[in-house]
């Protein structure tokens, strides 16, 4: 079986058109972060930069798929599970207050575009779970 993580996808792809790595984008967004003065404009433009595809184009995830999956028939059943499983694996993240997923995280077969979360946890403590509605049981 082979398998490959979403962060060596992006890396990948990434080095193919000649721009930085995630981790260097990564630390880009921090140190402007650090440097500046923290407050809802630097927020605003750090999150307007990020979404404008500056560093990653839309289409990177698209077209590495296109390389794995050269049918159209191959292709399509592998980004529909890709995309049922992104959801369910937030659903599940939101619902039962597991740990934020990463791309390092997420592993994909190549075989069936099966994806796999590796770094899940339980994220509960005392304030989230007052937060959710009332004392839960086990939850000290």
């Amino acid at each position: 079986m082979d398998f490959v993580s979403l962060a060596d996808v992006m890396d990948e792809m990434l080095a193919r058109e000649g721009k930085p790595t995630s981790l260097e984008i990564v630390e880009h967004y921090y140190t402007r972060l650090r440097e500046q003065r923290y407050c809802h404009k630097t927020l605003l433009e750090v999150f307007n930069e990020i979404s404008s595809s500056q560093h990653v184009p839309k289409w990177l995830l698209s077209n590495w798929m296109e390389e794995h999956y050269p049918t159209a028939c191959n292709l399509w059943m592998a980004r529909k599970k890709m995309a049922v499983q992104l959801a369910l694996l937030s659903l599940t993240e939101h619902a039962f207050h597991l740990t934020a997923a990463n791309l390092g995280g997420l592993t994909m077969d190549l075989n069936t575009a099966q994806l796999y979360a590796s770094d899940y946890r339980f994220d509960l403590n005392r304030k989230t779970c007052e937060s959710i509605g009332g004392r839960m049981p086990y939850s000290e």
